[in-house]
């Protein structure tokens, strides 16, 4: 992972229109991958995403619910969502 992707430091709020459209993206943590975007949680007064439903485990699968408040960010061209903290 380049140095200026690494989840550290202090964020802005991200943009959620980018994460409106990260479905499929992997999602890491300071610790590594986490798992992936399986689904979009849209608000009820929005259309931008409050949270997102990421799938992980391998033989065990199960979706952890992660607010939109919780990624630091999302890089489009390398398809990933990175998480503030670890999971």
């Amino acid at each position: 992972m380049d140095s200026d992707w690494e989840p550290r430091g202090t964020f802005d709020a991200v943009d959620r229109d980018a994460l409106g459209d990260c479905l499929g993206y992997r999602v890491d943590d300071a610790n590594g991958r986490v798992g992936t975007v399986d689904g979009i949680v849209a608000g009820a007064w929005t259309d931008r995403p409050d949270a997102i439903e990421v799938r992980i485990g391998l033989f065990r699968p199960a979706i952890l619910m992660v607010p939109a408040d919780a990624v630091a960010g999302v890089h489009r061209a390398r398809r990933r969502v990175i998480l503030r903290e670890s999971v």
